[in-house]
């Protein structure tokens, strides 16, 4: 792909003020940088946009040495066990672009992919250097000419002050709905997974494996959260009006939701850092992680964050500047 035609790509789930004062809009879109709406932009800093967190509920005693959870409430599929991540020959239709509001990998196998997971903490945002920044870090399927089902952490610095919130979203369909009662704070080890049960019905599940609460959506059904070790589900909303007929691709990805944004008091991304994931899961028989596969974050031809090569069962990404 030439450099024209990436600079005429934007892939966001944020892009238009939704009431809590995210930009958002979803999926993978093709159409001008520097394009994406604007309205209810200028309202943002004034109202603290990013003041999405209640102040109850949600919070559990930190467990000790958090680990990945398995995902057993809804079955996995059988070949859905952890895969070796590795440099290997290219599979399937995968693609490079270097000018996005993406950094991570993205893999397209050539066939459904039925299940996405992965693992990263939350970082520590520099917001004396950009007090009003917006970065999240999901894990989805789909996206490339299709909906994505996708579930992470919205990270973001308003007026200075970090603040972070977890959600779900069906991209290019519906806004993102946010966990209200599933606190996150900077440390905490997250893990996002979109899945697959052996009853055909999807299911997005973001856990906070420091706290041992998650944060649940079905696919026709409802949302909401509940302690891992057990205990009743708080229902949230409901996912009635839903359907997602699945993806070819998976993605693990640190956005850059409003960098272009011009004008925006959240078109700049804060300093993250570097962020590893870790855990990577895809429902496939056989796949790897390869640098045709990644995507940088990349405004007006300077890197603002990029992957490093594949390392262990992860990757990690950096914030460049």
């Amino acid at each position: 792909m030439s450099t024209s035609s990436r600079r005429a790509t934007v892939r966001t789930f944020m892009g238009k003020i939704d009431k809590h004062g995210f930009l958002r809009a979803g999926g993978r879109r093709t159409r001008p940088l520097r394009a994406a709406a604007t309205a209810g932009v200028a309202a943002l800093a004034a109202v603290g946009a990013l003041a999405l967190i209640a102040a109850s509920g949600g919070a559990a005693a930190a467990a000790s040495g958090p680990v990945p959870v398995s995902l057993s409430r809804t079955t996995l599929p059988p070949h859905g066990a952890m895969t070796r991540v590795s440099r290997g020959p290219e599979q399937g239709d995968e693609f490079t672009e270097a000018d996005s509001n993406w950094a991570g990998y993205v893999i397209q196998p050539g066939q459904d992919v039925d299940t996405v997971s992965g693992v990263w903490t939350v970082p520590t945002l520099n917001c004396q250097q950009t007090p009003n920044a917006l970065v999240g870090m999901w894990a989805g399927i789909g996206g490339v000419g299709e909906p994505l089902l996708q579930t992470g952490v919205g990270d973001g610095c308003s007026n200075g002050a970090q603040q972070d919130q977890a959600w779900w979203e069906l991209a290019n369909t519906y806004n993102p709905f946010y966990f209200s009662g599933l606190l996150v704070h900077p440390g905490d080890q997250m893990q996002a997974s979109v899945y697959r049960d052996q009853s055909g019905q999807w299911v997005t599940r973001i856990d906070n494996l420091t706290t041992g609460w998650s944060g649940w959506m079905y696919v026709g059904g409802t949302w909401g959260i509940e302690p891992d070790a057990g205990g009743s589900f708080t229902k949230e909303g409901s996912a009635s009006g839903i359907s997602y007929a699945g993806g070819n691709t998976a993605e693990w990805i640190v956005e850059a939701p409003g960098l272009f944004n011009t004008g925006s008091a959240f078109d700049t991304i804060p300093d993250f850092g570097t962020v590893q994931f870790s855990g990577l899961r895809a429902g496939l028989q056989s796949w790897s992680l390869n640098p045709d596969e990644v995507d940088e974050i990349n405004y007006d031809g300077q890197v603002v964050a990029a992957p490093g090569p594949p390392d262990g069962d992860g990757f990690p990404v950096s914030y460049t500047g």
